[in-house]
């Protein structure tokens, strides 16, 4: 009897190490990129973003911080999840001048002369999602194609890849695939922060 009991007692033991120790899954082959219809511009108070080739309705937060003299460009989505409750994906172009110009991706942040791209989702109110790291940067850029300084209105076209490096642990669906193809259009008016 005490055997059995003793069998039982580290069985579920050695279980539940076993699912708190989870590796991070192994990475996948990379996809194909898809193929969108962007067009080229859109009406004051659009943005058109693709992600993987499906339209991410995210809201556009575009600002100016001119204490710092950056710009930045985010757009937020939020969503319910029936593992997590309210579920947030943020993308995220910072540390821009604020000036009309092509600008590559970097991923380091280098304050004023390039677009440092970022990925991230938090769930619950405060706990971090999937982490995501920028690739093939020289494929992506963000480009400001018109800028009113006066009116504060901002057009702009951005491409950028992200690769899941982690998981966090999260054990849940947090439904966003291990790599993220983002496309964009917008044609808004910022604000200053």
């Amino acid at each position: 009897m005490r055997k059995t009991i003793f069998s039982v007692v580290l069985t579920v033991v050695f279980s539940l190490l076993m699912l708190h120790c989870r590796k991070e899954p192994t990475p996948s082959v990379e996809p194909a990129e898809p193929i969108v219809n962007l067009p080229t511009e859109v009406n004051l108070g659009e943005s058109i973003v693709y992600l993987n080739g499906e339209v991410f309705d995210g809201v556009p937060d575009i600002y100016y911080r001119p204490f710092d003299q950056l710009f930045f460009a985010v757009f937020l989505q939020t969503k319910d999840n029936a593992d997590v409750g309210q579920l947030i994906n943020l993308l995220a172009f910072s540390f821009l001048p604020l000036r009309q110009d092509n600008y590559p991706l970097i991923t380091e942040r280098l304050y004023g002369i390039a677009a440092y791209p970022g990925f991230g989702q938090i769930f619950a109110e405060d706990l971090t999602g999937y982490t995501y790291e920028v690739r093939d940067k020289e494929k992506g850029y963000f480009n400001i194609t018109y800028l009113d300084t006066v009116e504060q209105v901002v057009k702009g076209q951005f491409k950028v890849k992200f690769h899941r490096t982690s998981t966090n642990g999260v054990t849940e669906d947090l439904q966003m695939p291990e790599w993220l193809f983002f496309e964009g259009v917008f044609h808004q008016k910022y604000t200053i922060k």
